[in-house]
């Protein structure tokens, strides 16, 4: 499971620091100019997948490339 750590590395990216009842919270995607909350994150596996953009991975390898991210500036909460 991710801890609080990770969850705070990764809040500008998530809808809510809460999971649905399956485990994931919808986020956007880190790696391309996502305005729609495209991908989701499993909080037991770690594990993300982008349906925009196809990429995917674990959480850990986001937080590593923060540097990387595409940040929409026009984003709504």
């Amino acid at each position: 499971m991710l801890g609080k750590r990770a969850l705070e590395a990764l809040a500008p990216l998530l809808e809510s620091d809460q999971a649905n009842v399956s485990g994931e919270i919808y986020m956007y995607c880190p790696y391309h100019g996502d305005s729609d909350r495209s991908a989701s994150l499993n909080i037991e596996t770690g594990l993300w997948d982008c349906k925009g953009c196809g990429a995917s991975g674990h959480a850990r390898e986001i937080i590593k490339d923060r540097d990387a991210w595409v940040i929409e500036t026009n984003r709504t909460r």
